[in-house]
Order: structure tokens, then C-alpha cells, then sequence
């Protein structure tokens, strides 16, 4: 039995390859001799010490689970057991957390509700970087060596449990890594990840919710000059993982838009006209909501998204603006032709006084399809003396660095860091007293 085991397992050395094959011919013979027999030894290998010993009992469970997912009752506790931490990662060194979660991947395309039960009883009795691995059972589902699809209920299973580890109680590392699962099935498998469609706008409206109190770092005894600045840190960190995720959220309801837009877009306009009375999480969904609409615009349904693109160039909120800007080349990609109002609107975008909306102008201007004489008359001296950037692909080389030095941007085409009119707030230690 342990000949059988360790042969199913390959022999790997990342800097000379694959030494020795998987051979699971053995192992498949005996189990159709005696399965009960087989099953037993597999999972009593799956709690042995040595790591190379449990990296082959999981790469024998899932040659198993490919013959028969339903095994996942016996075997699935135990692969869910056999972690012991995060993998080395190094090359030549087994990785018994990578190749449960490969074995747990066949179960899920099988038995997808049972292998998730599995899955999220066992992880409740992991530490967290147990969980981070196993959280990864769904990425093994698309195997960079198989273009064989995903069965449509191991995606939907899959949709329904990345949902729920938004809710960051397996650690906002996997959380993250959820959205860019999902993002990913959303772009692969739309049909089959559009019933959860409700679920994840609900999920981008909750991202768009301000941060909670850090409570990463709680100071003890006498406050530090130092603690504000830990603070500090923990909020920037919190808000740039609440970014990413609001990010992946929307590409992701966007592609899923783009599949199906009558079960999406009309929802996403309701809520542009909605308020909650807090100007600060209005903007922020809102532009939310209009990344969204950028992702999912299609030739068919840019005359739909037009008024809103109107009425977003025009928000008074910066965020909103910002992102009409990436809506206007999205419909410009996919339309011949748009409105002549819209070209009316550049030159008062890129004299935008927020960095966010000029900012944005100048990255899309050579993709928003504007007129050549409009685009040639945006070069000239403005009333406040200074030159735009749009049209400096169209001049010489010598007129182009001009104007990309009037526009802020330098030789390669790259916006140059600009010193801001405001200044950061006196730190607590520098602080001096009224009077």
C-alpha cells in the first residue's frame, strides 16, 4: 500500500523537471480490489508528519477523486486535515497544501455542495494561513493545462462560496483573493455565474461602505507619538484592499452586465439615482456604479448608457467625473459615433482643477475618438496660459515635448508628480500649542 502511494505522487525538482512520472496504475488496481482497504490507508497517510509523505497521499486521494468524486465523504476531512501551515514554495520542496487543494478541485467538480461543506467545517479548526490554501480549492478548478470547462454547478458552488468569504472572516488576504476569483469565473463562465449577479452588486454596494475602526493594533499603556502613525497605516491599508476589492467587484458585475444587460443595467441605474444622504458613500458608489457601466458597455447598449455618461461628466462629485471619463471610452470603443456634445465637454475636463479627472482625460484622450480639428484646438494656449497634452500626438516631436511639459507630462508620455497646493497636518509630536 505505501509502494502504490508514494508512486502515484511524481517526483518534481523545479530546476531539471519531472524526474519520475505519476504512475497511479497500482494504486487504481488495488482500489478496485479492496476500496475500503485503500481509502483507509490514503487518509492514514494524509496525517503523517513528514510533508513529502503527505504530498503523495494527496496526490494519490485526488487520482482517486477522479475516479469517483463521491469519495470526497471519506477522503475530504482528511485532506482538509493535512494542513500544517503555508508551503515552502521553494523549488524541489513538496507542497502538501497545494496538492490537497488539486485533490479537493476534482471532488468540487463532482460533488461541488459536499466538497464546499467539507471544505468550510474543516477550515473552522485551521490557523489562518491553513485557510489561505485551502481557500484556494476554486482556483484549481481552471487548470492551466486542461481546457476542459468547469461543470456549471461547480462554477455556480464556487460563485456562492467566494461570496461568503467576502465577509473577511477567513483574514482580508482571502478576501481579496476572492474577488479576483470571481472576477476571473465572471469572465470565463458568465451564464453560470449570473444567477449570483444580485449577490455580488450586493457585495460591491457593501465595499463602498466606509472602512471600520482599525483593530489590527491596539496600544497599551501611555499613548505613543507613534501609535497615530500605526493607525494611520492600518486605514491606508484597509482603504487600498477596500479599493481593490470595489475594483474587482465592479469588472466583475460589469462582464456579467455585458453577457446579460437587462438583468443588470437596469438595477445599476436605479441605484445611480439614489441617495443616501451621505455625500461621501454617494460619490464613492456611484462611481462605483459607473466603473461597472464602463466594463459592461457593448455596441448594443451604448445608446442606453449615454444619459448616464451625460449626467456623470457633469456629477459635481470628483470620484463620479473620474470615472465618466473611463465610461466615455468605453462607449467610444464601441460606437463609430457619439454625440457632438460630448466633444464640447473636453476641454472643460482637462482643465478640470482635480488632478483625478485631468488626470484621467489625458490618459484616455487619444481613445476618445474626438474630431482632429477639436483635438488640434485643445493644443492652443488656454486663457489660464497653459497648453494641453491631447493633442500632442499629432505634432512633431518638438511642439509634442512642449505640450506634455505644459500638461504635466514628461518625455516618455508618463504624468510628472506635481507638488500639491495642500499640506499634510501637523503631526501630534511637531503640534505647538494655541497661544
Amino acid at each position: 500500500m505505501t509502494g502504490a502511494i508514494v508512486v502515484a505522487g511524481d517526483d518534481d525538482d523545479g530546476f531539471i523537471g519531472i524526474r519520475r512520472p505519476a504512475e497511479p496504475a497500482s494504486l487504481l488496481a488495488l482500489a478496485a480490489r479492496d476500496l475500503v482497504a485503500v481509502t483507509t490507508g490514503v487518509a492514514a497517510a494524509l496525517g503523517d508528519a513528514a510533508d513529502q509523505h503527505r504530498a503523495d497521499a494527496a496526490e494519490a486521494a485526488r487520482y482517486l477523486l477522479i475516479s469517483d468524486p463521491a469519495r470526497v465523504i471519506a477522503l475530504g476531512p482528511a485532506l482538509v486535515a493535512s494542513r500544517r501551515g503555508a508551503d515552502e514554495g521553494y523549488a524541489g520542496t513538496p507542497s502538501p497544501g497545494a496538492c490537497a487543494a488539486r485533490a479537493l478541485a476534482e471532488a468540487w467538480r463532482g460533488e461541488p455542495q459536499t466538497t464546499a461543506a467539507i471544505v468550510e467545517a474543516g477550515a473552522a479548526a485551521l490557523p489562518e494561513q491553513g485557510r489561505d490554501v485551502l481557500a484556494g480549492v476554486v482556483r484549481f478548478l481552471r487548470q492551466w493545462n486542461d481546457d476542459t470547462p468547469v461543470p456549471a454547478p461547480a462554477v455556480r458552488e464556487a460563485a456562492a462560496f467566494l461570496l461568503r468569504r467576502l465577509d473577511g472572516g477567513w483574514g482580508g488576504r482571502v478576501a481579496d483573493e476572492a474577488t479576483d476569483e470571481l472576477l476571473a469565473f465572471a469572465t470565463d463562465y458568465p451564464a453560470d455565474v449570473l444567477p449570483s449577479g444580485d449577490a455580488l452588486l450586493a457585495a460591491l454596494l457593501a465595499a463602498c461602505q466606509p472602512p471600520p475602526t482599525p483593530s489590527l493594533y491596539v496600544p497599551g499603556g501611555d499613548a505613543k507619538p507613534a501609535d497615530e502613525y500605526l493607525r494611520a497605516l492600518e486605514q491606508m491599508n484597509e482603504r487600498a484592499g477596500r479599493h481593490r476589492r470595489r475594483r474587482d467587484l465592479a469588472q466583475a458585475v460589469g462582464r456579467l452586465a455585458r453577457h446579460d444587460p437587462d438583468s443588470i443595467v437596469p438595477k445599476v441605474s436605479t441605484l445611480l439615482s439614489a441617495s443616501t444622504g451621505d455625500r461621501n458613500l454617494d460619490a464613492t458608489t456611484r462611481a462605483a456604479l459607473v466603473d461597472l457601466l464602463a466594463e459592461s458597455v457593448t455596441p448594443v447598449t451604448v445608446a442606453t448608457v449615454l444619459p448616464t455618461l451625460f449626467t456623470s461628466l457633469l456629477s459635481t462629485d470628483v470620484a463620479v467625473r473620474a470615472a465618466a471619463v473611463g465610461l466615455w471610452q468605453s462607449c467610444a470603443r464601441s460606437a463609430r459615433t457619439l454625440p457632438d456634445d460630448l466633444t464640447d465637454l473636453a476641454q472643460t475636463l482637462l482643465l478640470d482643477p482635480y488632478v483625478a479627472v485631468h488626470s484621467a482625460m489625458l490618459r484616455s484622450f487619444g481613445s476618445l475618438r474626438l474630431p482632429d480639428a477639436t483635438a488640434a484646438g485643445l493644443g492652443r494656449p488656454s486663457r489660464r496660459g497653459r497648453r494641453l497634452g491631447g493633442p500632442a500626438l499629432r505634432r512633431p516631436a518638438r511642439d509634442r515635448r512642449s505640450v506634455a511639459r505644459g500638461a504635466g507630462v514628461d518625455r516618455r508620455g508618463l504624468l510628472r508628480p506635481t507638488r500639491s497646493r495642500l499640506r499634510p497636518p501637523a503631526s501630534p509630536a511637531r503640534a505647538r500649542p494655541d497661544g
